[in-house]
């Protein structure tokens, strides 16, 4: 090799980074029709607030990614469903098929239609059943108007018009009504997804129809219909895992309405009907954790997860933030170990910031026996090793304190979640006044039975409570009263501790069932509240925890 090549390739070797764009922009313009149909694909692309995450959405894909509080949160099911249906299931295993469908899309994008029908044609070929064939001809006719075909519309109202099978019509009626929908005009839609609604035998088909009601109606402001339309279907669907989805629906709701609780519970009958659903149980503990006072139901419910999958790295670093928001801190860095173990990063941060409050008992166990080997052994030592397992010990007694009331407000919400999920109830006959001891309770329901205020007296002691009604369950808070022991008069007599709560109404009992929390002091007031005779035995029940 001579000294002029040797000089050349030097030469070559400075401009690597030049020649290495130059080999990029190639590569996109060759390939330019692929890479644009795999990044039409995404649907949102947002960067997270905190941690400057990148979050990105991609249809017919589970992506696990977003994260809270330390915890991984899965891609809600709900999201998979519509996506499954908004394009279908057009990908199998044959090779073939996945061709001719980039193909179809590529002409697509090219708004080249009189070459995408003729691979579509290809495609219906190779279908086994009609039923098969008549999905891909429906579903193809809404992509067609959504890249600009303006014939595609027309082609499916002449076929809603000519279609004599009842299910063939309805999946047609529910892709017109999406149309129509994007169109900006939601009375269209309304209408023709509640009669392929009408139509359909399909109760699958139904649920996504519902749902998409419910989009509309929110949408447009109108929440009340939103997730009244999800409500009245209840008792329609029989099938336990189209009931669940529903549900899955009922927490999209209200988690558009942030209201945490009610969203959690949704997940919860969710889980009641396929309790062998692994995911879901994954997304109920998350959404419970996500509450202001049920970070223990959510790790009573992650616990129950890792019987099913204890090796899973986002399930056992969920633990461990379920165990930091309850404060049991060595449990909660064992637990991202175990995550750590099983190659999770984010754990590996969870625990550095542990770490840096101060919780360190491995670490502190190697210290002291180290230490103990000294020839000179400090009492102080021998304080710290005391220290150091007492403190071990009280947090697993706190922890099963803890897991015992968990399991008390889980049972709980089952019925929370009956009552606030049904709509059958008008609360017109619950009486407005009863009796404690005698005592005189008043119940007063505002804002067209959205609002219940109960109160009290006890001797001079005034009790209230007041709270927001969905349906028959109520989100409360209770004001307890405690007698100052300065007082300068009437008017500072008593102060008031506040206890947040939930309870439902039992209106053929003429009954209410609460529990209430605040801190570590729990006070349940489910025993008896009920109206007999206008005469009503109540009774509450203190439970300290450790």
């Amino acid at each position: 090799m001579t000294k002029t090549d040797i000089e050349f390739i030097k030469t070559i070797g400075s401009q690597w980074q030049f020649l290495l764009v130059v080999f990029l922009i190639t590569i996109f313009i060759i390939k330019w029709k692929t890479i644009w149909s795999a990044v039409s694909t995404f649907t949102q692309i947002r960067v997270k607030r905190g941690d400057n995450e990148f979050e990105i959405h991609r249809e017919k894909e589970n992506v696990p990614i977003n994260h809270q509080n330390g915890q991984k949160k899965v891609k809600p099911k709900e999201d998979d469903l519509e996506d499954e249906n908004k394009d279908g299931d057009t990908i199998n295993d044959d090779k073939d098929f996945n061709s001719l469908e980039i193909q179809y899309f590529d002409y697509l994008i090219d708004r080249n239609h009189t070459e995408a029908e003729k691979v579509l044609n290809k495609i219906l070929e190779q279908q086994e059943t009609p039923e098969k064939r008549n999905d891909i001809k429906i579903r193809s006719l809404y992509q067609r108007h959504l890249y600009g075909d303006t014939k595609a519309l027309n082609e499916l109202e002449d076929y809603i018009k000519n279609q004599d099978n009842k299910n063939n019509k309805a999946n047609a009626l529910f892709y017109a009504g999406l149309i129509y929908k994007e169109a900006n005009n939601p009375e269209r839609a309304i209408e023709l997804f509640k009669k392929s609604i009408r139509i359909t035998s399909e109760e699958e088909h139904k649920v996504f129809c519902i749902r998409e009601l419910s989009n509309i109606y929110f949408e447009n402001d109108s929440k009340n219909e939103a997730i009244e339309i999800l409500l009245d279907n209840q008792k329609e669907i029989k099938n336990s895992q189209n009931l669940s989805k529903l549900y899955l629906y009922i927490a999209k709701y209200y988690e558009k309405q942030d209201e945490k609780l009610l969203q959690a519970v949704a997940f919860q009958k969710a889980l009641e009907l396929v309790p062998n659903d692994s995911s879901l149980l994954f997304d109920s503990a998350y959404n419970f954790s996500d509450t202001k006072e049920n970070k223990d139901v959510g790790l009573y419910l992650y616990k129950k997860l890792l019987n099913y999958q204890p090796k899973d790295e986002n399930t056992l670093n969920n633990t461990g933030v379920a165990y930091a928001n309850l404060n049991l801190k060595f449990q909660s860095i064992n637990y991202y170990k175990k995550a750590i173990n099983q190659n999770s990063s984010l754990a590996s941060a969870n625990l550095v910031h542990e770490l840096i409050k101060v919780g360190l008992d491995d670490e502190a166990k190697d210290y002291i026996s180290k230490a103990e080997k000294f020839d000179e052994v400090h009492d102080n030592l021998i304080r710290a090793k005391s220290d150091l397992f007492e403190k071990i010990r009280d947090e697993k007694e706190l922890e099963k304190s803890l897991m015992d009331t968990a399991n008390k407000k889980y049972k709980f919400y089952k019925y929370f979640g009956n009552a606030a999920f049904d709509n059958s109830g008008t609360l017109n006959h619950f009486p407005s006044e009863l009796k404690i001891d005698n005592h005189k309770v008043r119940v007063t329901f505002l804002n067209n039975k959205k609002v219940v205020k109960i109160n009290w007296e006890v001797g001079e002691e005034k009790h209230s409570i007041s709270g927001t009604i969905t349906n028959r369950a109520i989100q409360a808070n209770y004001k307890k009263p405690k007698k100052n022991i300065y007082n300068f008069g009437d008017h500072d007599r008593y102060s008031y501790d506040d206890y947040a709560g939930i309870g439902y109404i039992l209106e053929k009992a003429n009954e209410m069932k609460f529990f209430f929390q605040r801190e570590k002091e729990i006070v349940t007031l489910f025993e008896k509240f009920k109206y007999f005779r206008n005469f009503i035995t109540f009774s509450l029940i203190f439970v300290h925890c450790p």
